[in-house]
């Protein structure tokens, strides 16, 4: 243990070997811990969380900082879930780092309120860490000791758990379990005659092969961390991860189209076909009208079918191939990606995350682009048969296909920035709350 000597009423910080984090990202995880020392520090954590404000560009900095000092600074973007074991570890050490200086500095906010023999004591900052450096590489296991040895510099008391020698041998007092032949442990606690100091140059990190790391990865979006991937990009994305190509899906689509000209179609000659025949014409004028409403009707029947048909036949198999590469990922990297080590979460993204790509495809993908083949047919048979109507059937063209969707994804947008903001307020109560039941225990 690093031991430095402190007087007064402390704080206890726990660094667990398989921490739970709580934050979206690593950079807002490290914002929780950061901005905790005063109460206007802790609201602009609920905003930054609520995604309610951004991040200031010294704050970014700042908590970048904390995370290079761990190895991380590239993973600020990434979600806690998908860090590995170690790399969890390391996360949790360095938010350690960011609250241990929030309590430094809410001490030093609030020397001015106490007296003068209180002000000189420095706050105590209690540290239990378990298992560090477990199962870590030469390179982490340095940056993890490096980080350890930086809060016991700050004045905090740091409490290690750990079966490394080689930690141990940085450490200044020792308390030791040796086996008891009568059974049990027998507890002593000697002094480190010689700490070994820390290396100021880290071994070089371990690097991963591609055939560790890429056959078991699915295709990503090209887009940036923390951005919403455009039309183009999910359509790329949708392709790499079914397989289901432009020939592919022409065939559903064309059938989907032919349905819903079917469907126009018939709904057009009855209607003339109704009309006409209320003015008592004979038979045989109204018999290619009478046929033509029975060949449409089958004909969207028949189309509808095979839509489905060809559909089900694509999506089923496209969904068969992703488990079968989603199982083989998960068996390559269960040990490796912390969030498949739950029970929960693994069947989550083995069974619930495919079949709902699976159900989303026909509803999401297909009807857009069957709408499009749609309207292109029906400006081009109007221009051919009707051009006089053309302005007209182009201004409802245009607000199906384009003003009524803009409408419903603003009105989506509204609705989301409506709940971020109830949650910012939510999330400001609590920390109010919080701090009203802190004060009153004091």
């Amino acid at each position: 243990m690093w031991a430095v000597p402190s007087s007064g009423v402390g704080h206890t910080l726990m660094i667990a070997q398989s921490p739970q984090f709580a934050a979206p990202t690593v950079l807002l995880e490290m914002a929780l811990y950061a901005f905790s020392a005063s109460k206007s520090e802790q609201e602009y954590a609920a905003q930054l969380l609520a995604a309610d404000t951004e991040f200031a560009p010294s704050d970014t900095v700042l908590l970048t900082g904390y995370l290079a000092e761990l190895g991380l600074e590239n993973l600020a973007e990434q979600a806690p879930e998908s860090l590995s074991a170690g790399q969890a570890r390391r996360l949790a050490i360095a938010r350690t780092l960011a609250r241990a200086d929030a309590l430094y500095r809410a001490a030093a906010a609030d020397e001015h309120h106490r007296d003068e023999a209180s002000a000189r004591q420095r706050p105590r900052l209690s540290v239990l860490v378990d298992e560090p450096t477990a199962h870590l590489d030469a390179h982490a296991a340095h940056l993890v000791t490096r980080a350890l040895g930086a809060l016991a510099a700050r004045g905090a008391n740091v409490l290690i758990v750990t079966h490394e020698g080689e930690l141990a041998e940085h450490c200044a007092l020792w308390l030791r379990a040796d086996a008891h032949p009568g059974g049990g442990y027998r507890w002593a606690l000697k002094t480190n005659p010689a700490p070994a100091p820390i290396p100021a140059s880290a071994p070089l990190a371990q690097t991963h092969t591609p055939e560790t790391t890429t056959k078991a990865a699915l295709p990503s979006s090209p887009a940036e961390p923390g951005t919403t991937p455009g039309v183009l990009a999910t359509l790329k994305t949708l392709r790499g991860l079914t397989k289901i190509g432009v020939l592919k899906a022409a065939g559903p689509v064309m059938m989907a189209a032919a349905t819903s000209l079917a469907a126009v179609a018939l709904t057009a000659l009855s209607g003339w076909l109704i009309v006409r025949a209320a003015e008592g014409p004979a038979m045989m004028y109204l018999m290619v009208a009478i046929v033509g409403v029975r060949f449409f009707g089958l004909g969207r029947a028949t189309a509808r079918y095979a839509e489905r048909l060809l559909t089900h036949s694509r999506v089923l198999a496209a969904a068969n191939t992703l488990r079968l590469r989603a199982w083989a990922g998960a068996y390559r990297n269960i040990g490796s990606v912390r969030a498949l080590l739950r029970g929960d979460a693994l069947l989550e993204r083995l069974i619930g995350g495919i079949d709902e790509l699976r159900d989303g495809i026909p509803r999401v993908i297909l009807p857009p682009a069957a709408h499009l083949l749609v309207m292109a047919v029906a400006l081009v048979s109007t221009w051919v048969i009707l051009p006089q109507a053309l302005g007209p059937v182009a201004l409802a063209a245009f607000i199906t296909t384009v003003l009524a969707p803009w409408v419903v994804l603003r009105a989506d947008a509204r609705a989301e920035g409506i709940s971020r903001a109830s949650t910012a307020q939510l999330m400001r109560l609590s920390t109010s709350l919080l701090g009203c039941r802190r004060g009153c225990a004091r």
